[in-house]
């Protein structure tokens, strides 16, 4: 167990104790506000010259955040622990308790939840994947998909083709005038006829590759949505003049325990919808 005083972090848990103490150790060492939580931390490669990346669950209403260590070493250092999780956050972090002594504690206590994370079958992480997209994702709501219906159809193309979202907005996100960061989601398509969700293709390998911080490439990406359930469809329309034709390749959504669960995809979609609010 970690020790508890207030003005010093303590070890780490051993790697056999239960996840939440690791969780709640990370917390503690970052400073997280209330609500907060160190969700997951992801390796790409384990070794000191790969990057690792820590992934934080914000309480309800607010967006997620990563702080992306560019290489692991960078987390055996209490300034740069320190530093980089304030870069990131915006300042969120309060990292006092990461001393000199206790670094390699930190470090401890990431590689073993990354660790559990690492041991998650393929499939498990994939529906992890999707999860995520609908909790974040901004829903377009109101158009559809549907060829006879050409003006719905084409508005519903051009939104998503035109929507700001890509690496650049990810990892360079727009400022306000006052210092606050404007974080980029990815959009969600809700078809209004029977409420199935779509995302781009583009627009879903950028959220798992850059916003979830996966170490994956884009068929990979593709294919692992496809073994799960979901549906690949390449789409274009014209508009009513015939000057603009946006194109694009879409992926339907899976739906978790849809088989089994009638109510699954109506509690998905409404999450979806919940972030056009």
């Amino acid at each position: 167990m970690s020790d508890t005083k207030s003005d010093s972090l303590g070890p780490a848990p051993a790697q056999d104790q239960p996840i939440g103490e690791l969780r709640e150790y990370l917390a503690r060492a970052y400073g997280l506000p209330p609500g907060y939580t160190v969700e997951r931390v992801v390796r790409h490669g384990g070794r000191l010259g790969t990057a690792l990346v820590v992934h934080i669950r914000a309480p309800g209403g607010v967006k997620n955040l990563v702080i992306r260590y560019e290489e692991e070493r960078h987390c055996r250092s209490a300034a740069s622990l320190r530093a980089k999780a304030v870069a990131d956050t915006d300042g969120l972090t309060r990292g006092q308790l990461i001393t000199d002594k206790w670094a390699l504690s930190v470090y401890e206590a990431l590689c073993a939840l990354a660790d559990v994370y690492e041991r998650m079958d393929v499939e498990g992480q994939t529906w992890e994947w999707v999860q995520e997209l609908y909790s974040r994702g901004q829903a377009i709501t109101g158009l559809t998909l549907d060829a006879a219906a050409v003006d719905a159809r084409y508005q519903a193309l051009k939104t998503l083709k035109d929507y700001p979202y890509s690496r650049t907005t990810v990892q360079n996100p727009d400022v306000t005038r006052d210092g606050k960061v404007i974080r980029s989601v990815p959009p969600i398509f809700v078809d209004r006829e029977d409420k199935t969700c779509w995302v781009t293709a583009r627009h879903l390998h950028v959220f798992v590759k850059y916003d979830l911080g996966a170490d994956v490439v884009e068929d990979t990406v593709f294919s692992r949505i496809l073994e799960i359930g979901g549906k690949r469809r390449r789409i274009e329309q014209w508009n009513r003049g015939r000057t603009d034709k946006p194109r694009l390749v879409l992926f339907k959504l899976p739906t978790p325990a849809a088989d089994d669960d009638p109510d699954a995809q109506d509690e998905s979609v409404a999450e979806a919808e919940k972030a056009a609010e």
